[in-house]
């Protein structure tokens, strides 16, 4: 532990200098609004890990929806829904060998195997837990786990330009999910706070979309 103190400034350093690509500033912000920022409790997710990679798939986020009225919070010892979130930035990455349509099946090839899925819900339970405790997570209360219910893929597009249509296009031809809810995350105003009234089915994101 020792070792490890004494070496943070020089390992925050080296990224200082090596500044990460525009997706993952913005995945540090997601991450920072709902989960330590003067906002955080009053959002209706958390992010419990970031950049989460296993046998060749990578997940952006993962997060849990925890709503923010008071009983829900006071309700610990009861599991929440799990959300899988893939951040795009800008519109040239809606497509191609990373695109949406690959996400979701990607996901979907993930979420099939119920022991992995479910190892998987544990493994993301402990770490919310434990950066709970590290002061990293701004809840009162401990992850009892996740629920039953399927898992959100919540796709996030920053910086859209309104006057393209192939963000609207792509939805409309989203492939069918069967392991997975596909929601489409919009912001309240201008953030990256995540809240539930903003979270919209892919039709009602085309509707918004114009």
């Amino acid at each position: 532990v020792e070792a490890w103190v004494a070496a943070f400034p020089r390992l925050k350093e080296a990224m200082d200098l090596n500044p990460p690509a525009e997706e993952r500033e913005i995945q540090q912000l997601i991450l920072r609004d709902n989960n330590f920022s003067s906002v955080a409790n009053d959002t209706d997710y958390y992010i419990c890990d970031i950049e989460y990679a296993s046998r060749g798939l990578r997940f952006d986020l993962v997060a849990v929806v925890w709503p923010s009225t008071a009983q829900a919070r006071r309700q610990h010892r009861q599991p929440w829904r799990l959300v899988l979130i893939e951040v795009k930035h800008g519109d040239g990455a809606l497509t191609g060998k990373a695109g949406l349509h690959k996400h979701i099946k990607d996901v979907d090839r993930f979420l099939s195997d119920a022991g992995r899925a479910a190892s998987f819900k544990a493994d993301m339970a402990n770490v919310f837990n434990q950066k709970r405790q590290l002061g990293l997570i701004r809840c009162k209360n401990p992850l009892a786990g996740f629920s039953d219910e399927k898992p959100i893929l919540l796709l996030m597009m920053a910086n859209h330009d309104p006057s393209k249509t192939r963000l609207r296009q792509l939805l409309q031809d989203l492939p069918e999910s069967q392991y997975a809810d596909v929601r489409v995350g919009t912001s309240s105003l201008m953030g990256y706070g995540l809240y539930e009234p903003t979270i919209l089915a892919p039709g009602d994101a085309i509707a918004r979309l114009g």
